[in-house]
């Protein structure tokens, strides 16, 4: 037999067994990127569905946080589901920020500014909440409050919400806002 002869059949029989063995274990041909694009698709037409959280989708109250980092103190704005048929997506921060006195008037001198970091889509339902929050330094003026307006973090129609404030005074002039996360 000639030496081409039996190298062209042992390839073959390695070629034939190798598909064999491939087979037997799931990985034809394409079936890995057909499985990812297939899965990824399927996220991605589900993200798609689900609108944008409005106002009527959300119960929104503010809590002081027990947890502060070094030096500073924070409220956390808590978004749940209004009921267990909301289904939404919140991404960003609170905007267009106002806050009051306990009798009603704008409480003068405070304000807000957004922190810098990346706002990622957050899921609201019967299961799944959304948290952001006012961070504040632990020494300064005492500012009492009533209650804050915003707007809260969707993407469509965005109107302002109106929340009571806890029972504590905000610390000095001005807070820092985190993006809604996952809760």
């Amino acid at each position: 037999m000639k030496r081409s002869t039996i190298a062209s059949g042992i390839a073959a029989t390695f070629l034939a067994a190798g598909t064999v063995v491939g087979t037997a274990f799931g990985a034809t041909p394409g079936t890995q990127h057909e499985r990812s694009a297939s899965v990824e698709t399927a996220s991605q037409s589900a993200s798609s569905q689900v609108s944008s959280c409005t106002a009527n989708d959300l119960s929104i109250n503010i809590t002081k946080d027990p947890h502060g980092g070094a030096g500073q103190q924070a409220f956390a704005v808590h978004y749940t589901a209004a009921d267990a048929d909301t289904h939404c997506l919140m991404q960003g921060f609170p905007t267009h920020l106002r806050f009051f006195q306990p009798d009603g008037e704008t409480a003068p001198g405070i304000s807000a500014r957004a922190e810098h970091t990346v706002a990622e889509p957050v899921t609201i339902d019967a299961d799944h909440s959304g948290v952001s929050y006012f961070i504040q330094p632990t020494i300064g003026q005492h500012n009492e409050l009533g209650s804050v307006s915003f707007q809260a973090p969707t993407g469509v129609q965005r109107k302002q919400i109106e929340v009571a404030w806890p029972d504590e005074p905000v610390i000095g002039a001005e807070l820092k806002v985190t993006p809604v996360r996952q809760a």
